[in-house]
């Protein structure tokens, strides 16, 4: 009998959450409209979901599911309507890492706590929930470019707290390592124009239509650099070596389960 999933986002949360639904075998994944603020409620017990607020949107899940559907172990993807479900997977919030919000009782990673919320015994399972990858593309090469970059204000949090805006290991790698002879940035138009403004740089743009290209572009480099973001999350999910930019709270804080929800102990992962 083919299981069923729902989830309410967003991009990188869905991603990781796909890795426990090929883990049980894989089904039916409903995307839930306009759901993160009623999550955001049951979090926080009031509010919404700040930068998050209002999504999913149409717009949303259109650009996601392309990506979706290219899993062979998705069997049907859509818009949620009420329909009967056998894993909510908007309830992860209840092994949320920073429960009470103390950083000692982190459960594990994103995909751990997913695990946990269907189930699963998340030490038994640790080889597909931090180590296997879980997506699937055919890549796009472009000429020259091994390197794929994307960085984001919202999960680095160096403006919350007064601090430099640019980390130092990044820098020197763009002033002596040729970086941005071999890079493209991949995500927004403004994230891309914050990113050279802070460095002082120019770094070539890669537009993408939607997130299964984003995947066919990653899948094609050799390496991706960047932080907490639905880029990371799809350079995790197809085993990628990359390198994330951790932000400066509670990431730089070592727990049992490592440096936070996307914390992968892999050997070709590296957090600076």
């Amino acid at each position: 009998m083919t299981k069923s999933f729902l989830h309410s986002g967003t991009f990188g949360d869905t991603i990781y959450a796909m890795n426990v639904i090929k883990l049980l075998g894989g089904g039916d994944l409903y995307l839930e409209l306009n759901g993160m603020d009623k999550i955001a409620q049951k979090m926080w017990g009031g509010g919404d979901a700040g930068d998050h607020r209002g999504r999913y949107t149409q717009q949303d899940i259109d650009f996601i599911m392309p990506l979706i559907e290219k899993q062979s172990y998705i069997t049907k993807a859509g818009v949620w309507n009420n329909e009967v479900i056998d894993y909510d997977l908007r309830d992860q919030y209840k092994q949320w890492a920073r429960r009470d919000g103390k950083v000692e009782n982190w459960l594990g990673n994103q995909t751990e706590c997913y695990a946990a919320t269907c189930g699963l015994d998340i030490q038994t399972h640790r080889k597909a929930l931090l180590i296997d990858p879980w997506l699937d593309v055919e890549p796009i090469y472009i000429p020259g470019k091994s390197i794929v970059v994307n960085r984001t204000r919202r999960h680095i949090r160096r403006d919350t707290f007064n601090m430099k805006l640019t980390n130092d290991q990044m820098e020197h790698w763009i002033e002596n390592d040729s970086l941005l002879d071999m890079s493209v940035f991949v995500g927004s138009e403004e994230e891309h124009s914050l990113f050279c403004e802070q460095h002082k740089c120019n770094i070539d743009y890669q537009p993408v239509r939607d997130m299964l290209e984003l995947a066919q572009v990653i899948k094609g480099c050799e390496q991706f650099i960047g932080n907490q973001s639905m880029a990371l999350s799809v350079a995790i999910a197809l085993g990628k070596t990359f390198w994330c930019e951790v932000r400066v709270d509670y990431e730089t804080i070592k727990t049992e389960h490592g440096y936070g929800d996307v914390w992968f102990p892999r050997a070709n992962g590296h957090y600076f």
